[in-house]
Protein backbone atom coordinates (compact mmCIF):
# COMPACT_ATOMS: atom_id res chain seq x y z
CA UNK A 1 0.00 0.00 0.00
CA UNK A 2 1.47 3.29 -1.29
CA UNK A 3 1.58 6.30 1.90
CA UNK A 4 -0.07 9.76 0.49
CA UNK A 5 2.59 12.74 0.51
CA UNK A 6 2.54 15.82 2.14
CA UNK A 7 4.29 18.75 1.63
CA UNK A 8 5.17 21.60 4.79
CA UNK A 9 1.93 23.88 5.15
CA UNK A 10 -0.73 20.58 3.75
CA UNK A 11 -3.50 20.35 7.09
CA UNK A 12 -3.27 16.89 7.77
CA UNK A 13 -5.46 14.58 10.63
CA UNK A 14 -4.87 11.16 12.27
CA UNK A 15 -6.24 9.16 15.57
CA UNK A 16 -3.85 8.26 18.39
CA UNK A 17 -4.59 6.18 21.61
CA UNK A 18 -2.40 7.27 24.84
CA UNK A 19 -3.45 6.37 28.27
CA UNK A 20 -6.67 4.28 27.50
CA UNK A 21 -7.99 7.37 25.72
CA UNK A 22 -8.45 7.78 21.64
CA UNK A 23 -7.98 11.53 20.42
CA UNK A 24 -8.62 13.10 17.03
CA UNK A 25 -5.34 15.71 15.89
CA UNK A 26 -5.78 18.26 13.35
CA UNK A 27 -2.71 19.72 12.48
CA UNK A 28 0.14 21.58 9.88
CA UNK A 29 2.95 20.01 8.38
CA UNK A 30 6.09 21.95 9.53
CA UNK A 31 8.64 19.79 8.04
CA UNK A 32 9.20 16.70 5.04
CA UNK A 33 11.94 13.82 6.05
CA UNK A 34 13.53 12.21 3.66
CA UNK A 35 14.12 8.25 4.44
CA UNK A 36 16.73 8.42 7.26
CA UNK A 37 16.56 11.51 8.14
CA UNK A 38 15.92 13.02 11.51
CA UNK A 39 14.14 16.74 12.63
CA UNK A 40 16.07 19.37 14.43
CA UNK A 41 12.23 19.88 16.02
CA UNK A 42 12.28 16.43 17.52
CA UNK A 43 15.41 16.73 18.77
CA UNK A 44 17.10 14.73 15.97
CA UNK A 45 16.77 11.25 17.50
CA UNK A 46 14.04 10.12 15.18
CA UNK A 47 14.69 7.85 12.56
CA UNK A 48 12.22 6.34 9.69
CA UNK A 49 12.86 3.90 6.74
CA UNK A 50 10.11 5.73 4.96
CA UNK A 51 9.45 9.47 3.90
CA UNK A 52 7.85 11.33 7.46
CA UNK A 53 6.18 14.44 8.43
CA UNK A 54 6.42 16.63 11.76
CA UNK A 55 3.10 17.74 12.47
CA UNK A 56 2.43 21.23 14.52
CA UNK A 57 -0.90 21.03 16.54
CA UNK A 58 -2.38 24.66 17.71
CA UNK A 59 -3.01 24.90 22.32
CA UNK A 60 -6.62 24.76 22.56
CA UNK A 61 -5.98 28.44 23.22
CA UNK A 62 -4.51 31.36 21.30
CA UNK A 63 -1.97 31.57 23.92
CA UNK A 64 -1.54 27.96 24.60
CA UNK A 65 1.76 26.66 23.14
CA UNK A 66 1.59 24.57 19.85
CA UNK A 67 2.20 21.04 20.44
CA UNK A 68 4.79 18.98 17.93
CA UNK A 69 4.16 15.84 16.92
CA UNK A 70 5.71 12.97 14.43
CA UNK A 71 2.66 10.61 13.66
CA UNK A 72 3.25 7.66 11.81
CA UNK A 73 3.04 8.31 8.02
CA UNK A 74 0.35 5.39 7.35
CA UNK A 75 -2.03 7.32 9.78
CA UNK A 76 -1.92 10.81 8.29
CA UNK A 77 -4.97 11.79 6.38
CA UNK A 78 -5.40 15.06 4.46
CA UNK A 79 -8.00 17.36 6.26
CA UNK A 80 -10.54 19.80 5.07
CA UNK A 81 -12.05 22.27 6.79
CA UNK A 82 -12.03 20.69 10.33
CA UNK A 83 -11.12 22.54 13.40
CA UNK A 84 -7.71 22.58 13.84
CA UNK A 85 -6.50 20.95 17.64
CA UNK A 86 -6.53 17.81 19.09
CA UNK A 87 -10.16 16.25 20.23
CA UNK A 88 -11.44 13.22 22.22
CA UNK A 89 -13.02 10.83 19.80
Amino acid sequence: MKTKTFKVGDRVKWTSQAAGSWRKKVGTVVEVLPPGKSSRLMNGFNRRKVESYVVEVPGKTALAAKHIFFPMPTLLQKAGREKMGSFAV
